[in-house]
């Protein structure tokens, strides 16, 4: 068995948050006839690793890395399922299939509960949700401690008894695209989000246009499920589990209920974790989409390395910071934009350089002219950036060393009764407490997602490097050379220019 125990502070490292995630119309769907729920057995080789207090770090022989964060004074667990697929592996012309699918295993029918049963008794229990994101999707539950065995026995029925069909798919299909049209008249532009599934059209498949407004109901059942069994697999997640909890009986649950999970070994149509060659893309590349508004990517190719990739992870920050406070994000009509870099540890966007490149993402003028100078204004002030590191390598190299120490200083419980009383005021306390719990859950399962199975080493071996090191590869990867643009583009209306 492998277990360690580390320690997560409440309020340490952000790496998500469920405030102001928009709850997704989730619909059902039928059971699997194929797959059933079989006897679950023990399994006999689970690796531990441990210390006194903190996060219990659970992998079992399949690949899933359990994550166990007692918290004193809980009455509420948190659960955290989060699953390494997001909207850089959609296939060819499905924008959005990763969200789609999120849409289906939320309610769909399993071996035990008709269409929309098991989301609706968690959803009254206590809170249920889930989102996806670039390279990663996440199902977020807040039950009380009696009903945890019905939510990991849910977890287990979606992934083994889940199906597809076509009705399935013309259900929520709509309600995928709505969330499109929500986001970007809640934000004015763009959401990050959906700008990637747009992007990931052209940067995987090679196609110059992506649909997120109307198509996904023309995605074919079968292919569908297929991609589903392709994607959702046992090392490919991460389960946290945050609250009124044993980590002994959690870990017995988990040889019961999780260790007998498998991959599905069936044939499907793509690779969807197949590496994207960002450096084989054109230097500028314009996508059209059916979303009326304009935006733009700047993005250098990942090198091949784990810790140069974390290293600009972090300098993304320092990145960020500085753009957004240039005058210069703003067009002649005063119109103000937001350039935000891959910055993958903070700010509540989980986007670690690794199957992502270093980006910028901003909402963009609607003129083609003024698109391309405005990329290029972005992609020059970064570069500028890179040129001259040496303060902001520094300064993340510090930030390394500070998380790394946050994570390892253990639970804050003081900062979890604050956020308690800070929320209770605006309602009950009980939903308080699922909230902020439910958001200790995700920044713990966000952690190991973006660092590894042990962030508080690699944190602390990346601030090690010495200023030279990071120096050069910021100079080395953010160049005009390594520059690619991605500009998304409205659509032309039927008929125009006729």
């Amino acid at each position: 068995m492998r277990r360690t125990m580390w320690s997560c502070a409440a309020s340490g490292l952000v790496l998500g948050t469920m405030a102001g995630v928009a709850a997704a119309a989730w619909g059902g769907n039928r059971a699997n006839p194929r797959s059933g729920i079989g006897a679950l057995q023990p399994v006999a080789n689970i690796e531990h690793r441990a210390d006194e207090s903190g996060v219990h770090v659970v992998t079992l022989d399949n690949g899933i890395m359990l994550l166990i964060q007692p918290v004193p004074g809980a009455t509420m667990v948190a659960i955290e399922e989060v699953h390494r697929v997001g909207f850089i592996h959609d296939p060819a012309g499905v924008a959005q299939g990763s969200h789609l699918i999120e849409h289906l295993r939320c309610m769909g029918a399993t071996a035990s509960h008709a269409p929309g049963v098991a989301y609706s008794r968690l959803n009254t229990a206590g809170l249920a949700n889930a989102e996806t994101m670039g390279d990663l999707t996440h199902y977020d539950l807040v039950v009380p401690p009696e009903q945890l065995g019905e939510a990991l026995a849910a977890i287990l029925e979606r992934h083994e008894s889940l199906g597809i069909d076509d009705a399935i798919i013309a259900q929520e299909a709509p309600r995928c695209h709505a969330e499109v049209v929500n986001v970007t008249r809640a934000m004015g532009g763009p959401g990050l989000k959906f700008a990637m599934a747009a992007a990931v059209q052209a940067w995987r498949h090679g196609l110059g246009e992506a649909s997120l407004l109307t198509g996904l109901e023309a995605w074919d059942a079968g292919s569908a499920e297929r991609w589903m069994h392709a994607t959702h697999r046992p090392e490919r997640l991460t389960l946290a589990i945050v609250g009124a909890v044993d980590p002994d009986e959690i870990e017995r649950r988990a040889e019961e209920r999780f260790g007998t999970m498998a991959a599905f070994d069936e044939p499907h149509d793509a690779d969807p974790f197949a590496p994207i060659d960002y450096a084989a893309l054109p230097p500028e590349q314009t996508v059209t989409w059916d979303v009326d508004a304009a935006a733009v990517f700047v993005l250098y190719p990942p090198p091949e390395d784990s810790d140069e990739r974390a290293a600009l992870t972090l300098w993304g920050l320092q990145a960020s910071r500085d753009l957004a406070q240039d005058p210069r994000r703003r067009d002649t009509g005063g119109q103000a934009f937001r350039p935000r870099p891959g910055d993958g540890l903070m700010n509540g966007t989980p986007y670690p350089v690794g199957d992502l490149p270093l980006f910028v993402f901003s909402s963009a003028p609607r003129d083609p002219d003024q698109q391309r100078r405005y990329a290029a204004s972005l992609a020059e002030q970064l570069e500028a950036m890179a040129a001259d590191p040496r303060r902001s390598a520094g300064w993340v190299r510090s930030t390394a060393r500070m998380y790394a120490g946050a994570i390892e200083a253990g639970f804050d419980q003081v900062a979890f009764e604050r956020g308690v009383a800070s929320l209770r005021s605006q309602g009950d306390e009980r939903r308080a407490e699922m909230l902020v719990l439910g958001n200790t859950a995700l920044q713990t399962a966000m952690a190991w997602h973006a660092l590894g199975p042990d962030p508080v080493a690699r944190l602390n071996a990346l601030a090690d490097r010495p200023p030279e090191w990071w120096e050069e590869i910021i100079r080395r990867t953010v160049t005009p050379a390594n520059r690619r643009i991605t500009i998304l583009a409205p659509r032309a209306p039927a008929g125009a220019g006729e």
